[in-house]
């Protein structure tokens, strides 16, 4: 059974059928479902849900709660390989060497998302920009 607050990764497959599915729903006046209402039907916030169908979100705790209220199975608490080879090397590293890990991966993560915050604000590709007079 998954375990609660745990960090489900969320694919863009899974928020368009998450996304078709509470547009299909409907209220018992039958109107289309409000994500307000539905996030009060799975007994979460607002907010968490739109944070879990926004296109840069990778992960959310608020997964089985979401799959409850539309009817579908448990999600499966899944762990990449990757991630998972990390935890096995992170077992044989001393005190000294996790904190000094941990710390450049800090480093490289703080890098990575400056780098997305800046693609992000220069947008697409191929975009022609305004010159200002």
């Amino acid at each position: 059974m998954p375990r609660p607050g745990g960090a489900y990764i969320i694919t863009d497959e899974w928020r368009r059928k998450v996304r078709a599915a509470i547009d299909a729903m409907t209220d018992d006046n039958g109107k289309p479902l409000s994500d307000a209402k539905f996030a009060k039907l799975a007994g979460i916030a607002k907010s968490s849900l739109s944070e879990a169908l926004a296109p840069e979100s990778t992960q959310t705790s608020v997964m089985p709660q979401i799959h409850q209220a539309l009817g579908w199975e448990e999600p499966r608490l899944v762990i990449a390989p990757d991630t998972l080879e990390a935890l096995a090397q992170w077992d044989s590293l001393g005190e000294f060497a996790r904190g000094a890990m941990l710390e450049k991966l800090r480093a490289e993560a703080t890098k990575e998302r400056s780098r997305r915050e800046a693609e992000e604000r220069r947008g697409p590709p191929g975009r022609l920009s305004k010159k200002r007079n």
